[in-house]
């Protein structure tokens, strides 16, 4: 057996590097190695974070038949599960990892568990049983994030492990209305809330009643009325979304009955004029650290320089670095650095500061672009970058300008493909490609080898988004530039096809197919892959969203 010079490394070096992986990694990177790896795993991993969230079918089975029964749960403090799988930015397969990981396994077991997040689960009763019996053994929990759709507002307001003793952060994005009128309910530590439904101010005003330690708060209020008596005296930290219908007044009124506030953004909706400037909320500016103000408007007269520096000058005597980012649909008025990791460029924006500020878009790794910005901005940490439809020689060499492009791992590609040769010729950590099959990517490539190529050494995940079916024509020059796939997800309207691009793909690990096949709908899938591909051991799924079949294959 050969051995590598990374063996002839002290331990002590090897656990420090481990301190860069997390134990997923070390775990299936060197656990078939030797007997001394074997040892060095044993007492580097503590498994103390289970995160299933974007761990595939085999990885699951893996952890849970393999790993977890030699370990002691009591060092388990974090637990995160997930019913769908997220296969792209736009499809995901229901896998049902939180009914299977609780066939095996009792939530009460992990008795010193202080994160929990339970994502997409598909039966009310399920949750329910899930959380409401096992509130009276997790006296560690501090972090429950709960998203479902299949949960009515009566169940919620009986999850009695919503209101533990230890809880401090609490978020639920449900689709039903959050109304706790229970008298049962104690006052609760929660002090980190996310509610991503709409709710009613009276609603909030009772909700917080129970909240009296409440620190972040991020709502959207279908109304907000002129009330006193708000009981928000400890928040410092507010996200809120408002619609057309506000006034200021309403909205002052509220904002000036939390006395601690230090970070502020506010989304409004085609709200009214005054909301845009900055006098309206000189009381607030001067206690405010940050703020964000969104306001998407529908006014002509606000869309120019002149407007935008009367607006930054209603703004100006405070004593932090204010921005105003406009175009024909919005102002964003905010200070500086970006506090928000993604932006999102649709139309052509141009901005003015008060002051300068070093790096001011440090925080933004994800970046959309529909129209380059007509300002010196410049972006230095986009991991992931969407771009449409920029196509002139002048746009091409202004991005890179605009954006590093050297540590993209991820592209969302709708526009001219010599703007995505140029960026594949830079960035050094590309991995993963989303496009349409409408653009004429594959026939382009016939005529540029440069790209094929690069597309064979880099992409190991593709995603094909399409509102038709992928044609069979151009499937032949798909397995050609893309021959070392690991992930893919495509649109196929006959089970031919899908054999095909299986049979020529042999470095699949995962692939997500939307078909339009009655003879596979009627048919044993498992045997039919089995008799026609050379897949051997897989698992499949079928499901149908919006109408459609989609099929997903994990290849062990």
């Amino acid at each position: 057996m050969t051995t590598t010079q990374f063996e002839f490394l002290p331990n002590e070096l090897i656990h420090y590097l481990y301190e860069y992986l997390d134990d997923y990694d070390i775990y299936f990177a060197f656990n078939q190695l030797n007997q001394r790896f074997y040892n060095l795993i044993s007492n580097h991993c503590k498994w103390s974070s289970l995160n299933f969230l974007n761990k595939n079918k085999k990885r699951f089975n893996q952890i849970c038949h393999e790993v977890l029964p030699n370990i002691t749960y009591d060092h388990i403090l974090s637990l995160s599960l997930c019913d769908y799988y997220p296969s792209s930015f736009i499809f995901s397969h229901l896998i049902n990892q939180i009914s299977l990981f609780f066939k095996q396994f009792k939530l009460e077991q992990f008795i010193n568990i202080r994160i929990l997040k339970l994502f997409d689960i598909q039966t009310e009763s399920h949750l329910i049983e899930i959380l409401s019996f096992s509130s009276n053994s997790l006296h560690q929990l501090y972090h429950l994030h709960i998203k479902t759709y299949q949960i009515s507002a009566a169940s919620i307001a009986h999850i009695t492990l919503l209101f533990s003793s230890s809880l401090k952060q609490l978020i639920l994005d449900t689709n039903c209305e959050i109304r706790f009128y229970n008298t049962e309910i104690s006052r609760s530590n929660i002090e980190y809330l996310i509610l991503k439904q709409e709710i009613h101010f009276y609603d909030l005003k009772y909700f917080v009643e129970y909240l009296p330690k409440l620190k972040y708060l991020n709502i959207m209020l279908s109304d907000i009325i002129y009330s006193d008596n708000i009981q928000l005296i400890e928040l410092e930290k507010l996200d809120l979304k408002i619609h057309s219908n506000e006034t200021v007044e309403n909205l002052q009124h509220f904002l000036k009955q939390i006395p601690k506030l230090k970070n502020l953004k506010l989304i409004g909706y085609n709200v009214n004029d005054k909301f845009i400037y900055g006098h309206n909320w000189e009381f607030l500016l001067l206690s405010l650290q940050k703020f964000r103000f969104i306001f998407q408007h529908g006014s002509d007269c606000l869309n120019n320089e002149k407007s935008v520096e009367q607006i930054l000058a209603t703004f100006q005597g405070f004593d932090m670095v204010i921005q105003c980012n406009y175009s024909k649909t919005s102002i964003v008025v905010c200070t500086l650095p970006y506090v928000e990791n993604y932006q999102n460029l649709e139309f052509e924006t141009k901005s003015l500061s008060n002051k300068l500020c070093f790096q001011p878009y440090r925080n933004v790794h994800k970046l959309k672009i529909q129209e380059l910005p007509s300002d010196n901005r410049y972006y230095s940490t986009i991991q992931s970058l969407e771009l449409f439809n920029i196509i002139s020689n002048q746009n091409i060499q202004n991005l890179f300008k605009y954006v590093d492009l050297t540590r993209i791992k991820h592209i969302i590609f709708f526009g001219d493909l010599n703007l995505l040769t140029n960026i594949c010729q830079i960035t050094s950590n590309l991995i993963s490609l989303e496009i349409t099959s409408e653009y004429p990517t594959l026939e382009f490539l016939d005529s540029n080898i440069e790209l094929c190529q690069i597309f064979k050494q880099k992409i190991k995940h593709l995603f094909i988004i399409s509102y038709d079916w992928f044609p069979q024509e151009k499937l032949k020059q798909l397995y050609k530039t893309f021959s070392n796939l690991e992930e893919l997800t495509i649109s196929l309207k006959s089970g031919n096809d899908i054999i095909e691009l299986i049979n020529h793909l042999k470095h699949l690990s995962y692939l997500t197919i939307l078909y339009d096949d009655q003879e596979i709908r009627e048919c044993d899938r498992q045997r039919w892959l089995k008799e026609k591909t050379w897949l051997t051991t897989f698992s499949i799924g079928n499901s149908v969203e919006l109408g459609q079949d989609i099929m997903t294959i994990w290849i062990e």
